[in-house]
């Protein structure tokens, strides 16, 4: 699935904010953030919904909240490195919740 890399000044201030999305399969699921870009439905990658295996866990466990903080820091990592693919230069800039943020 194609990948693109939004770009998002804030007004009035310096900062930008990188956050990769995914072309969604079936459009507005698999993912908890959506936009559309180029006409098409993409899922903000970082908010894919959880595999059945750890939604299957019992909730409010220790062993779903660890399970779920290390799939979700996998999933950021991933946003990470698709956003340096195209934007090498941000190598440095501050990382937050699967965006790169510069300013």
């Amino acid at each position: 699935m194609k990948v693109h890399i939004n770009v998002s000044k804030i007004i009035g201030t310096n900062r930008v904010y990188y956050t990769a999305y995914r072309e969604c399969e079936i459009p507005y699921r698999g993912y908890s953030s959506f936009m559309t870009i180029d006409g098409k439905c993409c899922g903000r990658v970082g908010s894919e919904d959880l595999p059945a295996e750890l939604d299957k866990l019992p909730a409010r466990s220790k062993e779903r909240y660890e399970s779920v903080r290390e799939w979700i820091k996998t999933r950021h990592e991933e946003s990470y490195r698709l956003i340096l693919a195209e934007y090498p230069e941000l190598a440095s800039a501050e990382r937050f919740d699967g965006e790169i943020v510069v300013g």
